[in-house]
């Protein structure tokens, strides 16, 4: 009767091997599973920079004026900082993936000095260290807009330009 009980049981070899086998799949699978989860942030970050900018551009359009901060012009929530804008028409605000300061955002709008609209994207004194942010920084589209400079009344500025001309305050 004892040994109908044991063949029904498995061995502690067996249950080991099994145990072993599952942990080799987890070690596999794992770090597959975190680089698709980075990569869909890097994409989501990407458009996201894109989408602020053009719901910044689309508000003063539509509206005749921008509004006090770009946080109130654009659906982003994942920024730090409280993106008001300064008496030189300058709001900034730092965008973040994956809870890492990647990226820093600068709006400038036209004034009385100036009839230049752009913004500036920057790495200074962000984690431009981290794993996320290196693949977000390092995406063609932008890499060249962080590293774009355009030329105004012989001035080199960094930066995307949006318009030269139309005013809207």
């Amino acid at each position: 009767m004892r040994r109908d009980f044991m063949r029904q049981a498995f061995t502690m070899i067996e249950l080991i091997f099994v145990i072993v086998i599952l942990g080799i799949l987890v070690a596999v699978a794992l770090p597959k599973l975190v680089a698709a989860r980075d990569d869909a942030e890097v994409a989501k970050f990407a458009q996201n920079v894109a989408l602020i900018t053009t719901e910044i551009v689309s508000y003063g359009i539509s509206q005749g004026k921008y509004a006090d901060d770009i946080l109130s012009m654009t659906n982003y929530r994942g920024a730090i900082g409280d993106g008001k804008f300064d008496l030189d028409g300058v709001a900034k605000i730092t965008l973040t993936a994956s809870g890492k300061k990647c990226l820093h955002y600068e709006f400038h709008k036209d004034t009385d000095k100036s009839p230049l609209v752009y913004y500036v994207l920057s790495t200074k004194d962000t984690q431009a260290d981290a794993r996320v942010c290196k693949a977000v920084t390092s995406m063609p589209i932008l890499a060249d807009k962080i590293a774009r400079t355009f030329e105004y009344n012989g001035v080199k500025i960094n930066g995307n330009i949006i318009s030269m001309g139309e005013s809207i305050k």
